[in-house]
C-alpha cells in the first residue's frame, strides 16, 4: 500500500475531529450564551419587581395621607353637638351670666334640624343667630366656629340696655328683651299716663331705644322720659342741661323726629327763646310753646 493511500483516513479523521470539536465549541458557546441571557433577563426582572413593589408601596402611602388629610379636613369643617358659650366681649362689665346650657341646648336644636349646615361653609349665621334670640332677644350676636377637631365654640355679644319700663329693657337698636346682664340702665322712665300701656310696651321701648341712640349720636344726653297724664302715643324727652321737654310721637319712625329734634334745638338756642316745651310730633311743622 502506498504511502498516500494510508494518509488518506488519517485526514479524514482529523478533519471529522475539527468538525466535532467545532460543533462542540458552537454548543458550548450557545449554551453560555443562552445561560448568560437567562441570568441577565432574571436579574432585570428582579429589578423590575422590585420597582413595581417599591412604586405600589409609594402610591399606598400617598393614599392613606391623602385619605387621612381629607377625614382631617372634613373633620374640621363640621360641627359637632359638643358647644362651648364664651363671650367676646369684656366679661367684668357683665353681672349676671347667661343660661349657657340653654344657648348650647338651641345651638344644637338648630344643627339638628338644619344638618347641612353642620359643614362650616354651609352655616348660615344670621338665620342661627335669629333661631337663638326668638328665644333669647337678650342675646345681640352668636357667632359658631371651631374650637378643635371635634368641638365648636359659639361666642356671644350681649346687649346693652340704654332704658328701661317695667321689667322690659331696650338696647341701642331698639330691640327690647327681659333679661339684663349688665348694670341697670341710668335712663328713667317714668309713667304718668294712668292708663294701661302694657300692649304698648315693646313699641314704646323700641321707639325710645332709638331716639336716645340716635340724639346720643349728636351728643345730646337724655336724662328721662315721661309718659305724659293721659298720654299713650306721644312721650317727652328731657336732654341734660335743656330746660324744656320735647314731644314726640310713638307711632312716627324716630329718626326723623331725632333730626326735628335737632333742628328745633339749634333754631330755639340761635333766637334766644325758652319756650316750656317743643313739640315735634307732625313730620316738618315742628314748633314750641
Amino acid at each position: 500500500m502506498s504511502r498516500k493511500s494510508n494518509e488518506q483516513p488519517v485526514r479524514r479523521r482529523l478533519a471529522e475531529r475539527e468538525a466535532e470539536q467545532r460543533q462542540e465549541y458552537q454548543i458550548s458557546r450557545t449554551i453560555s450564551d443562552s445561560s448568560t441571557k437567562r441570568v441577565k433577563k432574571s436579574q432585570r426582572d428582579k429589578v423590575h419587581r422590585t420597582a413595581l413593589r417599591r412604586k405600589r408601596f409609594h402610591g399606598f402611602v400617598f393614599f392613606c395621607v391623602f385619605v387621612s388629610l381629607i377625614a382631617a379636613l372634613a373633620l374640621s369643617q363640621i360641627y359637632f353637638d359638643s358647644v362651648y358659650v364664651s363671650f367676646n366681649e369684656d366679661t367684668d362689665k357683665v353681672v349676671k351670666s347667661p343660661d349657657f346650657d340653654k344657648i348650647a341646648r338651641l345651638t344644637k336644636e338648630y344643627l339638628n334640624d338644619h344638618p347641612a349646615q353642620r359643614v362650616s361653609f354651609l352655616l348660615d349665621q344670621s338665620d342661627l343667630n335669629r333661631y337663638i334670640q326668638k328665644e333669647m332677644p337678650e342675646i345681640e350676636n352668636a357667632k359658631l366656629q371651631k374650637a378643635n377637631l371635634f368641638s365648636s365654640s359659639l361666642t356671644l355679644s350681649l346687649r346693652h340696655p340704654v332704658a328701661k319700663y317695667g321689667d322690659a329693657f331696650v338696647d341701642a337698636s331698639g330691640t327690647v328683651f327681659s333679661q339684663n346682664h349688665y348694670n341697670e340702665p341710668t335712663i328713667n322712665i317714668i309713667d304718668n299716663s294712668g292708663a294701661n300701656v302694657e300692649g304698648l310696651t315693646a313699641k314704646f321701648l323700641s321707639f325710645v331705644g332709638q331716639v336716645i341712640t340716635g340724639l346720643k349720636g349728636q351728643e345730646l344726653a337724655v336724662e328721662s322720659v315721661v309718659v305724659p297724664s293721659g298720654a299713650v302715643r306721644f312721650v317727652e324727652f328731657r336732654i341734660n342741661g335743656v330746660g324744656y321737654p320735647f314731644k314726640a310721637q310713638i307711632d312716627r319712625e324716630a329718626t326723623g323726629q331725632v333730626a326735628d329734634i335737632i333742628n328745633m334745638k339749634k333754631y330755639i338756642e340761635n333766637k334766644g327763646i325758652i319756650p316750656s316745651y317743643v313739640d315735634v310730633r307732625v313730620e316738618g311743622r315742628g314748633y314750641y310753646r
